[in-house]
């Protein structure tokens, strides 16, 4: 009896023996797959946040970009006395001659910039450059940034949508020599262009919802938009590329919008949509996951074995995003602080670095000298020779000064045909040694287009009491000092004069 007893206890253990394992690894596969999807899910959380962050930055930068240079670009126009004139004397065909050449260039320069339209005081079109057979139309119950200028005549900026699209605005007022109000120049590129910077640049796709009301206007005029109903108040406008299809929300992508596409009547016209697939991300996890409960059945070590691996690589997923998030940044900033025209410091960045060379000259006890210079009649050269001659002058004269600079230098545009040049380490005396090396380099370099080419330099020494405000008005004194003296020199700043 007590042999079947001791029988029947044996039998007990050895099926809690055979039983215990089984149990310990289906708990171990039930933790892995647990700490696998939680882990899953903390990356795909952080990536999403960072890639809303990272479009946001994308999308400020790129409309103030649009606006810093297209704005630009009209404001150039309207300085040119026989365009003004051939629209307050409505002379349409002299105006699209003068005009044209300065549209099919910015066309050449981006196939999405679209718009150059002129227009009355009272919100009819005088004349397009992208339909210039089209005029008179009375665009006032669509079009509320003319009617802005019109009312206010001051500068408006943002989006609108029109009959052919919807558009990047830039709108000036025009005045004539005598400050009398004529009508309004827009500027515009269709929103495709920053599309197109997601996609292409970024790795973003993206699509474009429209309010009802809004594309009814645009059908009317375009019959062969691809469309379809996406929401009671939206329709998502179809990708261009025939073979694309509408992306939904996935176990591997993720939709969002950054902010909404309101015109500057304050209405919300639609949304981006931006969708990012996370295959790249998510599928190392899941194959480990997967690899992990087929084996886990086999052997509990292997199960902890590859319960490493996956924080393993975990960890390196996540360096590998921070990686790729930090040169998207790196990019950002860059494009913060460089200048579009000349690809050297823009006036913020040359700003901050000789705030930071001041406070370091004062800890350390450095020279520190900063120069001033501006090119002698810059403004001759547009109005003879244009805009671009002017602008080729002004990237190769920045080319010019910074390969004759130190490592240690720094040069950037402040505004216009101003630049400033920040010299660490260096003393007035050597200081001015090295200006009067650029300058005759600059008067002796030939430009292409304009052969001679002179600068005036004004530099000034950074003194113990002296701010970045302070030091560039005490170069900026001695530049106007050299330009009222006969230009082409060197000056010196000093607190006696």
């Amino acid at each position: 009896m007590k042999k079947d007893i001791k029988s029947n206890i044996l039998t007990g253990k050895s099926k809690i023996m055979l039983i215990a394992p089984v149990v310990i690894l289906s708990l171990i596969t039930i933790l892995f797959i647990y700490i696998g999807n939680l882990l899953q899910k903390n990356i795909l959380e952080t990536i999403v946040k960072e890639e809303k962050k990272v479009a946001l930055k994308i999308y400020q930068q790129t409309f103030e970009d649009f606006i810093d240079r297209y704005e630009l670009i009209a404001s150039s126009l309207l300085l040119n006395d026989e365009v003004i004139n051939s629209f307050e004397n409505k002379d349409r065909d002299k105006l699209l001659d003068l005009t044209l050449p300065t549209y099919k260039k910015l066309q050449n320069e981006n196939p999405y910039f679209e718009l150059m339209h002129f227009h009355t005081t009272t919100t009819r079109s005088f004349l397009s450059l992208h339909k210039p057979h089209k005029y008179g139309d009375d665009l006032s119950s669509i079009r509320h940034m003319i009617n802005q200028v019109n009312e206010h005549k001051t500068k408006q900026i943002g989006i609108e949508a029109g009959k052919y699209g919807i558009y990047y605005r830039v709108a000036l007022p025009i005045f004539n020599s005598k400050k009398d109000f004529l009508g309004v120049l827009e500027v515009g590129v269709k929103i495709n262009y920053i599309l197109d910077i997601f996609q292409n640049k970024y790795g973003f796709d993206t699509r474009l919802l429209l309010k009802k009301s809004v594309f009814n206007v645009l059908l009317e005029n375009q019959n062969n938009i691809r469309y379809a109903p996406y929401s009671e108040d939206f329709y998502l406008i179809e990708s261009e590329n025939k073979n694309s299809n509408i992306i939904k929300n996935t176990a591997n992508n993720i939709t969002f919008k950054v902010n909404s596409l309101q015109n500057n009547a304050g209405e919300n016209i639609g949304e981006i949509l931006f969708i990012k697939n996370l295959n790249v991300y998510t599928k190392d996890i899941e194959k480990l996951i997967n690899i992990a409960v087929a084996v886990s059945v086999l052997f509990v070590i292997l199960a902890l074995y590859l319960t490493k691996r996956i924080f393993d690589n975990y960890l390196k997923i996540i360096n590998s995003y921070q990686d790729k998030l930090e040169i998207k940044n790196h990019s950002l900033a860059k494009l913060a602080n460089t200048d579009h025209l000349t690809q050297i410091h823009n006036r913020k960045s040359i700003e901050n670095i000789l705030n930071n060379e001041i406070r370091r000259s004062k800890r350390y006890t450095h020279s520190l000298s900063v120069v001033i210079l501006d090119v002698d009649n810059f403004k001759s050269v547009n109005d003879t020779l244009g805009h671009n001659v002017g602008d080729k002058v002004l990237k190769g004269l920045a080319k010019l000064i910074s390969k004759h600079l130190r490592e240690t230098d720094y040069c950037g545009r402040w505004g216009g045909e101003e630049f400033i040049i920040v010299l660490t380490d260096t003393s007035l005396s050597n200081g001015v040694k090295l200006t009067e090396k650029i300058r005759e380099k600059i008067y002796g370099h030939d430009f292409g287009d304009i052969k001679n080419v002179s600068c005036s330099f004004g530099i000034a020494e950074c003194d113990t009491g002296d701010t970045c405000d302070i030091l560039i008005q005490n170069a900026d004194i001695a530049l106007y000092e050299a330009k009222n003296s006969g230009k082409n020199k060197v000056t010196i700043y000093s607190k006696e004069a």
